[in-house]
This record gives C-alpha cells, sequence and structure tokens, in this order.
C-alpha cells in the first residue's frame, strides 16, 4: 500500500467516542465535586457578607460616637421617622440618618446590609411617611431623598432614638411619643451600665406581607425602630423588646413564625461603636423576642448579652 493510500485511510478509520456509561460516570464525577464545593462556596460567601454586614454597623456606631463627640454627648437628634409625633423635626432635617449625612459622617443608604431581603426602611412606604407628618413628600421628593442617602435596612434601637420614658412607673406615658420620653440617648445616661452593652442600631426584622414600591418594584420593608419597653403586668414600662432585630446572616433552617427566611444571625452595633453578632438559636423565630417568667421578663438569646434596662432612673438594671 502506498503512504497515499494509507494516509486515506487513515483519514476515514473509525473514531472511537465515549460510551454511554463513560459519559454518565464523568457526569456523576461533576456532579460531586459541585455538591461537595457549593455548600463551601456559599458558606464563604454568606462569611464574607456577614463582615460586611458588620463593618456596615461599625462604620455607623463610630459615626454616632462621633457625632456625639461634636454635639454634648448625644449620638442622635432622633429616629428615622416624619410623624410629629414620634420625631423632633422633618425627616431629612433631624434622626440618625439626618445626622449622618447633613453632617457628612457617613451614608446610611450606601451601607446596606447585604443580605437582608427588605432593601429599604418601612418609614419610606409614603402612607407613613405622610401620616402625622411635619411634611409631605411626594413620590419623587421621596425618592430624591434615597438617591441622597437617606436610606437604612437596619434597626436602630429604642434607646438612641428616646433613652427612657420620663417614669418607668407609669404606664400611661407613650414610649414612642416625644412628649413622654427623655429624648435622644447621651452619654451622660450611660453612667449606670457599660456602654458596651447599650444597643445602637442592628440587623432589621422584615416581614414578607410588608413591601415598599421603588421604581415599580415591590420588595420588603425593614422595621425602623425597636418598639421600646415591655408593658409589664408589675404596672411598670419593663425591659427592652427587641423582637424588631433579626437575623439576617447564615442558614438556620425554616423559621417558625413565618418571617419567611432561614436566617439565623444578627448584628448589633453597640455606644462604644463595637459590633457583634449573636444567633437565633433560642426559639428559632426569626427575631430576638422575650419571654416572660416567674423571674420577670427574659431574653430568648440576648440575656446576658444585651443591655435592656433602664438608664435614666433607678429600678430594672439588667
Amino acid at each position: 500500500m502506498s503512504r497515499t493510500e494509507a494516509q486515506r485511510d487513515a483519514v476515514h478509520a473509525p473514531r472511537r467516542g465515549f460510551t454511554l456509561i463513560e459519559l454518565l460516570v464523568v457526569v456523576a464525577v461533576i456532579a460531586l465535586m459541585i455538591g461537595i464545593l457549593l455548600p463551601a462556596l456559599s458558606k464563604s460567601r454568606d462569611g464574607a457578607q456577614t463582615i460586611q454586614c458588620k463593618s456596615n454597623l461599625r462604620q455607623m456606631g463610630i459615626a454616632s460616637t462621633a457625632f456625639a463627640a461634636e454635639n454634648d454627648g448625644t449620638y442622635c437628634t432622633g429616629p428615622f421617622d416624619n410623624n410629629k409625633r414620634k420625631n423632633y423635626g422633618s425627616i431629612d432635617k433631624k434622626g440618625w440618618i439626618a445626622d449622618m449625612v447633613l453632617g457628612e459622617y457617613a451614608i446610611p443608604g450606601n451601607m446596606l446590609c447585604p443580605t437582608n431581603p427588605a432593601r429599604y426602611s418601612q418609614n419610606l412606604i409614603l402612607a407613613r411617611l405622610n401620616n402625622n407628618a411635619y411634611r409631605p413628600f411626594s413620590a419623587a421628593e421621596r425618592d430624591d431623598l434615597i438617591k441622597k442617602g437617606y436610606n437604612t435596612n437596619y434597626t436602630q434601637c429604642w434607646y438612641m432614638a428616646y433613652t427612657g420614658v420620663k417614669d418607668h412607673r407609669d404606664l400611661g406615658l407613650d414610649a414612642q411619643n416625644i412628649r413622654d420620653v427623655v429624648g435622644p440617648l447621651s452619654m451622660k445616661y450611660l453612667g449606670r451600665v457599660s456602654p458596651s452593652l447599650v444597643p445602637l442600631i442592628g440587623d432589621a426584622r422584615t416581614n414578607a406581607n410588608e413591601l415598599f414600591e421603588f421604581n415599580g418594584q415591590q420588595v420588603r420593608a425593614s422595621k425602623a425602630l425597636t418598639d421600646g419597653p415591655h408593658p409589664s403586668e408589675a404596672g411598670v414600662h419593663d425591659r427592652q423588646q427587641y423582637d424588631d432585630l433579626g437575623p439576617a446572616h447564615g442558614k438556620g433552617g425554616a423559621t417558625a413564625n413565618g418571617q419567611g427566611d432561614d436566617r439565623i444571625t444578627g448584628n448589633i452595633v453597640f455606644a462604644d461603636g463595637h459590633a457583634a453578632s449573636f444567633k437565633d438559636d433560642g426559639k428559632r423565630d426569626g427575631e430576638f423576642g422575650l419571654s416572660e417568667t416567674a423571674q420577670g421578663v427574659v431574653y430568648d438569646e440576648l440575656e446576658g448579652k444585651v443591655f435592656g434596662g433602664w438608664l435614666n432612673q433607678a429600678g430594672i438594671d439588667r
């Protein structure tokens, strides 16, 4: 056979391909490798996002302490709210977010928790924004506020906004009415307890049925402010309610009360500027709640880690 004929025969010789079994083995190996790698990659991503969230809160804690240093020890001018009953001025002029934006300490709207399904505060929902308002906002004006950084998906703690009711033994006082509370938190009220235990801002609990519409999209809204002291059967404003704080990180299985996510870890920044992580490993209900016991109000997850008592008068000191 000539060389040319040999080359021609080589070209037309049948080539052996993968058998079906070999192909299935390759697919199975690839699927196994993906199954091994994906949880590790997901865990790594969750860890990075938790660190980013904690960094956001730490920056806002530093911004709050910097504001206090320049404003007679007061951490803010009030809550993020446009309601005349709840805040000390309009939402674009008064409140912790206005303080940070106007004072150029931070831009909260640029520092959102990366894993919280809420992307906007509930107090930017137009119906809430214009309820008993200092000044009404149109949708366009509200959207302009957001563009300037007046937004957050974190929850401010009641202490930071109001410190305490004027008399914790008077249940006739409204814990979210500026006439009945002391006013924004000041360093002078931290003499009875370590600032490292007094929370300022934390990861927010969200409700699947509270939605915010922006640019034609509907997304969850975050809680704006914790509710304040729990009204006890003993006839006093008792320990703080922290159930508007909630887990926004990690995976922990389905929640018990239908919050609609399976997160287990939440971050909180404190009055000394440090941020810490806490797990919803008590009732696994998607929030940092409390229980009423024979010994009084007890936190399901935060007991001994976060202060809940009275800052402005003697009494409940834990």
